[in-house]
């Protein structure tokens, strides 16, 4: 009943604005006298002040189509800056306009006209997507125009890119502090129809960070037009096993030299999640069965303000606030069978509750000065992080004997209250510096992060808190890292080649504090990080390119922490502060075709990986699981994607994606000698207009 009245009140919440403003279509087609289409024309659409609300170039055939509201308006259509061809309407129902006839007379003949960007461009170090030549990209929001990106994977609200451990998202260049839920509410706060293009950097230069195999997204925003502001609201319902559903709104002004933007987005609702797993013992096989529900309720809410100084210098500042309460419920049964008989012989019952708040604050200061007219250029920024959170989890587990009528033989209760403290303050230097024979940039980068964790345990069987010693950690982590790059790109042989070198030094000090345990452990460390890149255009609808980098995959905190975490009596799992970073060597081949097909073959050798090793005990049904450092991995992929565009009313994009993998262990035979895996992904997406 509850979900039925949220439905019917988001129904009237969304169903009122169309009543109120009704959506009318205008279509057309432009033509010469001659009857020859005129493709690529600028329609715009002129209120009765003269003012653009809407435009759209006409496509191959001289067709077009744009969506106003009712009143009374002029179309005007350019080609080259010049009008041609120009009418008054009145729209109070869908119009077809018929065939349009250019004024020959002031068209231009014999002149090329200029075309608009591709969808799909190839740089020597990036894949650039241009949002607001696609429909399906440019409708709905920022996570939706990524569902639609070359290279990019979205399943379940989970952001990949192909081919890749993991994934950075930037805006305007600055990557984004957010992870998970955080990140994904985030970009839904970002409407599609304001992105002017998507940058997918798979093997990222040297200016940014070299840590893990991640690739990188940039999404470039469109500039705003002075003198004006825009308003939008938006609400979206999502129906599963749970309902979820979300309101936000964007304000965004240019006034002179002032620019700001406002927007906030809040989420309520839930989701299911199932899981199972059997281990095997000598005597016996544990089956694991759990399910859990998932709240969300997020609030995300960013601020922005830029100010334009004089043509060659701006300041600007970014806030932004994401507060989550993300409570889960959870029960988990454990049968344990007989491998002889394959009888019943006990049942392990679990249930937790945990309420838990997140909260993120960032805030980024940025300048960019033009030193001089032929490109030089400096930006600074300067951020500042604090994300705390906190747990309060209440956990009780039964143990049932069977078949012995359902003796209760355990019982434990017990609440675990858990809080996280992160602090990072960092700021960058890159510099823009081109000469006469390359293009020249480089810059450095300063990081101080801190890291307090704080876990208390108390047993509450008896009904009164009883704190446990053993199970309570508190630890302190603090990471600092100075980097200097230096990259340089070059096209020559009239522009058929493209190539682009970099080098960046990482310089690591940490320092993990396990405050319980008295124990303090301190790696210092230096690296280097080459990248490198190719690319031939074999002709104006052929390219194949080439890049090669070297990446470091650092152990995070809780990787490092020694301290004991019980999940059971009966399992564990510990941290190693012993742990070494992985370094990776990847290379990447890539082949396009008339900027709908690519084909990319790539490889990856992991040296000196880390991961969690499960180590069973045979006799006290007991396990450890611990961090260590144990194999080398090797990867080789195939991707190919195939859009296809030719349709006005059809936008199809295919993809597929086949991979092996094959690892190396470097503790046989605590784990098997080696693994290998071949897998298979195959996409499609169709959106029909």
């Amino acid at each position: 009943m509850q979900q039925l009245k949220q439905i019917i009140f988001w129904m009237f919440f969304l169903g009122n604005p169309i009543i109120i403003n009704a959506q009318f279509t205008i279509t057309g087609k432009l033509m010469k006298k001659t009857n020859t289409p005129i493709k690529m024309a600028e329609i715009i659409v002129l209120t009765n002040e003269n003012k653009a609300i809407a435009s759209q170039l006409t496509n191959e055939q001289g067709e077009f189509k744009i969506t106003i509201a009712q009143g009374n308006y002029n179309i005007q259509i350019k080609q080259l800056g010049i009008t041609i061809a120009e009418k008054n309407i009145q729209v109070d129902e869908n119009i077809n306009l018929g065939i349009l006839y250019a004024d020959e007379t002031k068209e231009l003949e014999e002149i090329a006209i200029i075309s608009s960007k591709k969808i799909i461009e190839r740089k020597v170090d990036k894949v650039i997507f241009n949002v607001q030549n696609s429909a399906r990209a440019s409708s709905g929001d920022a996570l939706e125009a990524l569902k639609v990106t070359p290279g990019i994977r979205i399943q379940n609200e989970a952001i990949t890119m192909i081919g890749k451990s993991g994934i950075g998202l930037m805006v305007d260049g600055r990557l984004l502090p957010l992870l998970g839920d955080d990140l994904i509410n985030y970009l839904k706060t970002i409407a599609a129809e304001n992105i002017k293009l998507i940058e997918v950097i798979t093997t990222p230069p040297a200016k940014y960070s070299a840590e893990g195999n991640s690739g990188l997204v940039n999404i470039v925003l469109k500039k705003a037009k002075n003198d004006s502001w825009n308003a939008s609201v938006r609400a979206n319902l999502k129906q599963n096993t749970y309902f979820t559903s979300g309101l936000g709104g964007t304000f965004t002004y240019k006034k002179d030299k002032n620019s700001c933007v406002v927007s906030t987005l809040y989420t309520n609702g839930s989701n299911q999640g199932i899981e199972s797993s059997t281990i095997h013992y000598p005597n016996q096989q544990w089956q694991n069965n759990g399910t859990g529900k998932y709240y969300s309720n997020i609030w995300s809410n960013r601020l922005g303000y830029d100010y334009q100084i004089n043509k060659k210098w701006s300041l600007g500042v970014q806030y932004i606030n994401n507060t989550n309460k993300p409570n889960i419920d959870d029960s988990n049964t454990v049968i344990l069978l007989d491998n002889i008989t394959q009888q019943q012989t006990a049942n392990i019952n679990s249930k937790g509750e945990s309420k838990r708040k997140k909260e993120l604050n960032t805030l980024n200061f940025h300048s960019n000065i033009d030193l001089d007219t032929i490109g030089k250029k400096l930006s600074i920024d300067i951020d500042y992080l604090r994300y705390q959170s906190s747990v309060n989890r209440n956990f009780n587990t039964n143990t049932l004997a069977l078949p012995q009528s359902g003796v209760l033989t355990g019982v434990q209760n017990t609440l675990n209250q858990t809080n996280q403290n992160i602090y990072n303050i960092s700021t960058q230097f890159d510099m823009q510096h081109p000469l006469k024979w390359l293009n020249l940039n480089y810059g450095m980068r300063l990081s101080f992060s801190k890291t307090d964790n704080d876990v208390n345990l108390f047993d509450i069987t008896t009904g009164q808190p009883i704190w446990d010693n053993n199970q309570s950690n508190k630890f302190k982590f603090k990471e600092n890292t100075q980097a200097i790059y230096i990259n340089g790109n070059k096209t020559f042989a009239k522009e058929k080649w493209q190539t682009q070198f970099g080098l960046r030094i990482e310089n690591t000090q940490t320092e993990g504090n396990a405050v319980t345990l008295n124990k303090i452990t301190t790696i210092n460390y230096i690296q280097f990080f080459p990248t490198a890149y190719c690319m031939y255009k074999i002709n104006d609808r052929k390219t194949i390119s080439l890049s090669y980098s070297r990446r470091i995959y650092r152990p995070s905190f809780s990787n490092l922490n020694p301290f004991r975490w019980y999940t059971s009596k009966f399992s564990y799992s510990e941290g190693n502060p012993n742990l070494k970073p992985c370094l990776s060597n990847n290379l990447e081949l890539n082949f396009n075709y008339k900027d709908n097909t690519s084909s990319s073959l790539f490889f990856s050798k992991e040296t000196n990986n880390f991961g969690q090793v499960v180590i069973l005990s045979s006799d006290e049904y007991s396990q450890k699981i611990i961090q260590l450092n144990y194999y080398d991995n090797y990867s080789i992929g195939f991707n190919q994607m195939l859009n296809y565009d030719k349709k006005k009313w059809w936008e199809n994009q295919n993809n597929l994606y086949v991979y092996f993998q094959h690892s190396d262990s470097k503790i046989y035979p605590l784990t098997p000698k080696s693994n290998e895996g071949l897998g298979v992904q195959i996409n499609t997406s169709n959106n029909f207009i």
